[in-house]
């Protein structure tokens, strides 16, 4: 799904243009279906995740018990509850299984993962068509890099948290110099999520983009008329394959 937020744009009186794209179904889905592709053992799966990423880990290896080691949130919590080879457990992952018997699928720092999304942003950018930025305000960061390893024509903007910007992980510890930063709380996030779900409400939940659109907005504001891309795909999904 493809939303031009122009309109809105227009009305805060900053000139260019926010490109959301999401994906049939949540964008952690496809991503754990690689992973699964390309990994092949009978061990324990274990993983760090409050969400999306164990959820999808499960149901992407349905023949493996999944560890999720964290503290999910209640929307994920209740459809991790429902998917049969998955637990919980807010122990550390050394209390449970001897490294013999687990497989460990780090999400911040697991190469298979920043080559899904490298491929993924080709057929991204082939599906919306011009940009001149791409911007997102991750967690891992594996999107980003891997948006950036595509190897596009694009100016590549991590959005952070903190006004002089973010230490960098694994993923754009050797990107340092291909992608610039800007600031995420310069506008009201929350608003915003308001004001787009209601300008656009066929488009659906923007909850956990809303900071990449606010830095994408302030980045606007330095660089007028231009148009950035923004990947929506985090927020919770309820039931099997449903778009938000």
């Amino acid at each position: 799904m493809i939303q031009s937020i122009k309109k809105y744009l227009s009305d805060k009186n900053i000139p260019g243009d926010i490109i959301l794209y999401r994906d049939k179904s949540h964008k952690k889905k496809a991503m754990c279906e690689y992973l699964a592709s390309k990994i092949e053992t009978d061990k324990i799966i274990c993983v760090h995740s409050v969400g999306a990423f164990g959820l999808y880990t499960a149901k992407a290896f349905p023949n493996n018990l999944v560890m999720i080691f964290g503290d999910p949130s209640e929307e994920y919590l209740s459809q991790i509850r429902e998917t049969p080879n998955a637990r919980v457990s807010k122990k550390g992952m050394g209390n449970f299984v001897k490294k013999d018997e687990s497989h460990f699928i780090n999400q911040f720092n697991e190469p298979i993962i920043e080559e899904y999304y490298t491929a993924h942003f080709v057929k991204i950018m082939k599906d919306v068509g011009a940009v001149d930025a791409f911007c997102d305000c991750g967690h891992s960061c594996a999107t980003l890099s891997g948006a950036i390893k595509s190897g596009m024509n694009l100016c590549y903007i991590l959005g952070t948290v903190k006004p002089t910007g973010r230490k960098y992980v694994h993923y754009l510890s050797d990107k340092i110099g291909q992608f610039t930063q800007e600031y995420a709380g310069n506008f009201d996030t929350k608003q915003i999520q308001i004001d787009i779900e209601s300008m656009y409400p066929k488009f659906g939940n923007i909850f956990e983009a809303t900071r990449s659109i606010s830095a994408a907005m302030s980045w606007l504001q330095k660089n007028p008329n231009k148009t950035v891309l923004v990947y929506v795909g985090d927020s919770p999904v309820f039931g099997e394959d449903k778009t938000i």
